[in-house]
């Protein structure tokens, strides 16, 4: 009998397009206009569709192979089940049923378990500090956007003027409360569809001010580069604009039918959203001629306050509002970009504090005298580094591999663990058996979808946001700098290495499937494939690295200018 135990918080097509939609189109898209000033138009709509198609593919490889090792996991897994049922000897007089059939993926496949898989742990680890490094990147920027704009909207309605770090901390409690509050993408599907209606209506606003402004527009438009320095921090800022990168693998992970519909959801969503970021920069520029912020909105209070743009009362009352409904809609998808940084950071965390051997874990009343006698008469077992079998193996890794499948569930513990886990969705592995009924009365609870995940965790990451974006209040050199250094080395650098690993994989595979049923060592062919696929690897790598060290060394060299008082 095989229990299958479904993602009752599985998202549909939709509402995965509305979550990769809103994780793209942001600050970043708001930030465009000012790069396509310092490119010139020509060149900036090019460069868009460039970095488009080049993060795109690169990231849709890392699904393949997410795939690919997912298949590889269940293959795996058939397999050893298949040998252990041959092996077992059941007596005639035993009425038992067959045993219950469980996936081996405890939590879904992240980026970092592509790493481990091609890799090693070394490199996986590696790999989640890049990706905790670009979402905590992105969501500084979101803190410090909203500060900008609600800062430049109060100063300009009102006449009070804020610093950057206390209207940042006025809008702390709204993302601490966002993000503790909603636990799973399943939760934040609702919200991000208002999120997206809200940044589209501030679109509609924006649009407004476009056609107001657009008879009165400069010409000749900007075709040319003025400023040869400036052009590493737009194209860093064009790379930061596809800020969603992180988020395809969770959100693929969530729906409930993610290999047959997730391709033509992903296609779809990152066509509409590069054609909104060329609409928004490309007619921005155009009617407002060169933009000199990092957010667009921002730019034009400041051309309100310089006594531009027309009936002053009109244009002041859609500024505000353009401001508002932007700035909410940032804040309502912060949870969502904080999402990757959950999955990686809770799991390695536990295993931190499980493995320290100081944590004590409550065990369940009902569990039966083996249990309490295991666990020590005041009903509490302890996870230390001895217990191999239990607490430790699973949180110790992101997603467990068929050799962790021991004893079966019976019947009743299926039923037990569906009633105790369904509502969250989370897929059981048989190492549950014995130390996941302890595990689930810990600290370390599912909170989220992932061992690890709690409130704390989320607050502490928050507060780091917080921080940094109180320190570097710049808002157009923290894209430049997110985009130069997290930017290109998630979406540029990390899937040509998973690939060409991957190839590498593959040819030796094929090259030993190939001597043990020929009995030869002719691989022509196959040789010349794989290279080519290798050869192509090696390409984007370089290409990245370049976009990597001449972008991060010029935004960096900006805030050290800043702070020097140089510029």
């Amino acid at each position: 009998m095989t229990v299958s135990l479904g993602r009752s918080n599985g998202t549909s097509a939709w509402q995965a397009f509305i979550s990769l939609l809103k994780g793209y189109v942001g600050p970043g898209c708001l930030s465009l206009p000012w790069a396509i000033s310092q490119l010139g138009i020509p060149l900036g709509t090019i460069s868009v569709f460039v970095i488009s198609y080049w993060t795109s593919s690169n990231i849709w490889h890392v699904v393949e192979l997410k795939r690919a090792y997912q298949d590889e996991l269940e293959s795996d897994t058939s397999t050893d089940r298949t040998n252990n049922n041959n092996s077992n000897n059941y007596d005639d007089d035993d009425d038992s049923e067959t045993i219950p059939s469980f996936p081996t993926t405890a939590s879904p496949i992240t980026y970092s378990d592509v790493g481990n898989w091609l890799y090693g742990k070394q490199f996986a680890r590696f790999l989640t500090s890049m990706i905790c490094v670009q979402q905590l990147a992105v969501c500084t920027v979101f803190l410090s956007f909203i500060g900008e704009n609600l800062g430049a909207a109060l100063d300009l309605l009102l006449g009070v003027k804020l610093s950057h770090a206390l209207v940042i901390s006025y809008v702390l409690p709204g993302a601490l409360l966002l993000t503790t509050c909603l636990s799973n993408l399943k939760v934040l599907a609702p919200i991000m569809t208002v999120a997206t209606v809200t940044l589209f209506a501030g679109f509609a606003v924006l649009a407004v001010l476009v056609v107001q402004a657009w008879p009165q527009r400069p010409l000749p438009y900007l075709t040319e580069i003025e400023d040869w320095n400036n052009v590493p921090l737009a194209i860093c800022a064009i790379l930061y604009s596809f800020e969603g990168m992180c988020l395809i693998l969770p959100i693929e992970s969530s729906m409930s039918h993610g290999k047959e519909h997730f391709g033509l959801v992903f296609v779809s969503a990152m066509s509409v959203s590069t054609i909104i970021f060329l609409l928004v920069a490309a007619f921005c520029v155009m009617a407002f001629g060169k933009v000199s912020s990092g957010s667009i909105t921002a730019f034009l209070v400041e051309q309100q306050q310089k006594g531009g743009g027309g009936d002053e009362e009109e244009n002041l009352q859609i500024l505000n509002l353009a401001n508002l409904l932007v700035s909410l809609a940032v804040l309502l998808t912060y949870p969502l970009q904080l999402y990757p940084s959950y999955e990686l950071i809770g799991p390695a965390v536990a295993k931190y504090f499980t493995n320290k051997g100081s944590m004590r874990l409550p065990v369940d009343d009902d569990d039966d005298d083996d249990d309490d006698e295991e666990g020590g008469a005041d009903g509490y077992v302890a996870a230390n580094s001895d217990d191999e079998g239990g607490v430790n193996a699973m949180a110790g890794r992101l997603s467990p591999t068929p050799a962790d499948v021991q004893a079966p569930f019976s019947d009743e513990d299926a039923e037990e663990s569906q009633r105790r886990r369904g509502s969250e969705g989370i897929m059981i592995t048989d190492t549950l058996n014995s130390a996941q009924p302890h595990a689930e009365t810990s600290y370390w609870n599912y909170y989220g979808t992932s061992y690890g995940d709690t409130p704390t965790i989320r607050i502490v990451l928050v507060l780091i946001t917080y921080l940094i974006a109180i320190v570097v209040p710049n808002v157009q050199l923290l894209v430049s700098v997110a985009g130069a250094v997290s930017g290109s080395a998630t979406g540029l650098l990390v899937p040509p290495l998973l690939q060409w690993a991957y190839w590498k994989k593959m040819e030796r595979e094929e090259r030993q499937q190939q001597l043990q049923e020929e009995g030869s060592s002719t691989f022509a062919y196959g040789y010349w494939y794989y290279q080519r696929r290798r050869l192509t690897c090696y390409i984007l790598f370089l290409l990245g690295c370049i976009v990597l060290v001449i972008g991060s060394t010029s935004s960096i060299w900006d805030i050290v200018k800043v702070y020097r008082g140089v510029a």
